[in-house]
């Protein structure tokens, strides 16, 4: 059978019913050959291929060296050797940081601070070589630190089944406490919005009609005492020059009245310097005394559950026994409080989750109830 005639009449055509396996083939060998001899062995000397064995040599004996056609040759060799090298370093440098199995176990703190020092170069090389960069802690450890609050509080002495008197005093006086503060928050929220007055349409009307009236009287012309009309003259008409003549002597003359003021209690403090030292004394203290309630207030504020959402946080109220309800018995004690509102109220205050508000679905508009027609009950009575 014939060869197959193709169209080759467009480089398409050409790529695609050529045949250059045999041209890469070739080349492939003349790379290899210039890779393991330093170039192609047709165009060596026999002296560069091969060596005259003159028998057997002691093992400290060196190799003898193969000689080389040229300069270049000698180039060539080098930078393979050189490259070899280098890719027997990357290998053994990834090699040392792979993961090796260990029989026992070794923990390490990825966050704590590592010594400092010169780097490392094969670190160095290993990073450039493999893109690799060091683990970095993210920045909310620093600014998120975890509020000093057990995850599992334990309760009051007072809270006991049996408490001693003192503990329990104690512990009634935190709750009454407790509950008198809402009492008197609630209280003053009542008094802002009991001074809310609703009026009625008709109260608005007259409302609205007095201020609409004097806005009105204030726009007119004033008249004084004597019936007669005074102007408030034009704004826009500019000032003559006696009444800026007046206007610039009447206020040199505040200035002067002003200065000699000020001179008069400089004067006057050189007298009291004593004052003065004790006036500056008593200031440094009330600064340092405020200073340390602030330092004190930061220090209640480290404890206190930070605000994650809209709806602050709340103390719960204080779960106690009241006297009449102590039995003194496990068996005959009265259960109060609940461990899931305790464990919520836990993740609550150590900032775990946030605060919510219960949602009360509520309606518009009521429902409107009808009966259908089919389940009316007539009345036949009056038929």
């Amino acid at each position: 059978m014939g060869r197959k005639r193709v169209s080759k009449k467009s480089k398409r055509s050409w790529r695609k019913h050529t045949d250059i396996a045999d041209v890469e083939d070739y080349l492939d060998e003349a790379r290899a050959q210039e890779r393991t001899t330093g170039g192609l062995v047709a165009e060596q000397a026999n002296d560069a291929l091969f060596f005259v064995d003159k028998g057997t040599e002691p093992p400290s004996a060196k190799r003898p060296k193969i000689a080389v056609s040229s300069k270049s040759t000698k180039d060539e060799d080098a930078t393979a050797r050189k490259a070899e090298t280098k890719t027997k370093t990357i290998r053994a440098v990834v090699k040392s940081k792979r993961p090796k199995r260990r029989k026992d176990h070794v923990s390490e703190d990825l966050w704590k601070d590592k010594a400092t020092g010169p780097p490392d170069p094969i670190d160095e090389y290993y990073r450039e070589v493999t893109r690799q960069r060091p683990v970095k802690a993210p920045t909310t450890m620093k600014l998120n630190k975890p509020l000093p609050v057990a995850a599992v509080e334990v309760a009051a002495a007072g809270a006991s089944y049996n408490p001693s008197f003192e503990s329990h005093q104690e512990l009634l006086k935190m709750a009454t406490e407790n509950a008198v503060k809402k009492l008197k928050k609630d209280q003053k929220a009542q008094r802002k919005l009991g001074s809310l007055k609703t009026t009625t349409s008709d109260e608005r009307e007259a409302i609205w009609l007095n201020e609409m009236t004097s806005s009105n009287r204030e726009d007119e012309e004033a008249i004084d005492s004597s019936g007669d009309v005074v102007s408030r003259g034009d704004p826009s008409q500019p000032k003559t020059r006696k009444q800026r003549r007046k206007e610039r002597e009447r206020k040199e003359a505040n200035d002067l009245v002003k200065k000699e003021r000020d001179e008069k209690q400089r004067m006057q403090d050189v007298y009291r310097i004593k004052a003065l030292k004790r006036e500056i004394r008593d200031s440094e203290e009330k600064s340092k005394v405020r200073m340390e309630e602030k330092k004190r207030k930061e220090e209640i504020n480290k404890t206190k559950p930070k605000r994650l959402g809209s709806v602050p946080y709340e103390e719960p109220p204080v779960v106690v026994q009241l006297p009449e309800e102590l039995s003194g018995s496990l068996r005959k004690l009265k259960p109060k409080g609940s461990i899931a509102f305790d464990r919520y109220d836990s993740l609550l205050k150590r900032c775990i989750i946030e605060p919510r508000k219960k949602v009360v679905k509520g309606r518009k508009y009521p429902l409107k109830y009808y009966t259908r027609k089919g389940h009316r009950d007539e009345d036949f009575s009056t038929m």
